[in-house]
């Protein structure tokens, strides 16, 4: 068998690549990744601070393994062998436990959303509803676009943001205060379907201050606010497939995928997303889910 001569990442698992194939590194000990990818050099160690004494020495075998993951890339889905490892992996979860659904499930009244492809053309700022700016943001950020087969084990969803292994790992919901007379919807909260490009009415009560707390001074310069846009992790979607803690480092990728996608179809739009904090949300459905929350924006007119 040929020396190693790369590190490869599948799912939460770690794989020396060499003339053989991908061989499984669970079981190799540091100083093996030292002939990875060329030579490898040793990190060095952290000056010490003089007020918290000397730090221990890095371990030289050690500081190889951290070189050596530094090198590494990630799977080249162009491999029949990288595709048949990463089946393999796939295949172990699937016998254990299924993945978790795309979408979550729905079961309430439904308030559907204009299409942007129907062409109504209509910006928030002329006055009208703002019902298509709304549903052109959540379409443009969560929409459903396709359900593809995933190596033909189980399916995914594509979505107009990019995702790490299709996970989008995100939920919208809405919140509509009583004096939103323009946002075209009910007060109250709802959740975005994205395979039906409709809101799930989750309450009807009227969302309590927060979000509107500044309404007034919106509304006399000729804004209109009173609607909240929240953005809900779940994290199940991302972990049933990448079962390690970098699994959070690509959810927040995926985030800034998100984020950057709505604030630029908001601004063409004629829209605003002004970030608030979860707590400003006030509304009671979605406050119970504080701890999922990873954005939070009041929406409102651009002017």
């Amino acid at each position: 068998m040929t020396a190693p001569r790369d590190l490869l990442f599948v799912a939460d698992r770690r794989f020396v690549l060499s003339d053989d194939g991908p061989l499984v590194a669970d079981t190799a000990r540091p100083r093996d990744f030292a002939s990875l990818a060329g030579v490898v050099k040793p990190v060095a160690a952290p000056a010490a601070d003089a007020r918290a004494g000397p730090r221990p020495a890095l371990d030289p075998d050690v500081a190889r393994l951290l070189s050596a993951l530094r090198r590494g890339s990630y799977l080249d889905y162009a491999s029949d062998a990288a595709m048949a490892v990463d089946e393999s992996i796939m295949r172990t979860y699937l016998a254990a436990d299924p993945p978790p659904a795309a979408e979550t499930p729905w079961s309430g009244p439904l308030a559907w959303l204009p299409h942007p492809a129907h062409g109504t053309g209509e910006r928030s700022g002329a006055g009208g509803t703002r019902a298509p700016g709304i549903g052109r943001l959540l379409l443009s950020g969560f929409g459903h676009l396709r359900t593809v087969s995933f190596l033909g084990l189980f399916d995914v969803v594509l979505k107009p943001v990019p995702s790490k292994g299709a996970r989008h790992p995100f939920d919208a919901y809405v919140t509509v205060e009583p004096g939103a007379v323009r946002a075209g919807l009910a007060p109250g909260t709802y959740r975005y379907v994205p395979s039906l490009h409709a809101l799930e009415h989750l309450a009807a009560e009227p969302v309590e201050a927060g979000i509107g707390a500044g309404d007034e001074a919106g509304r006399a310069a000729g804004r209109e606010t009173g609607v909240g846009l929240v953005v809900v992790a779940v994290f199940d979607r991302v972990h049933w497939r990448y079962r390690e803690s970098a699994g959070y480092r690509d959810l927040y990728l995926d985030l800034g995928h998100l984020t950057a996608t709505l604030d630029a179809v908001a601004e063409d739009a004629s829209l605003r997303l002004t970030p608030v904090e979860p707590a400003a949300v006030g509304a009671p459905v979605v406050a119970s889910l504080e701890r999922e929350i990873v954005a939070a924006y009041r929406l409102e007119d651009r002017t």
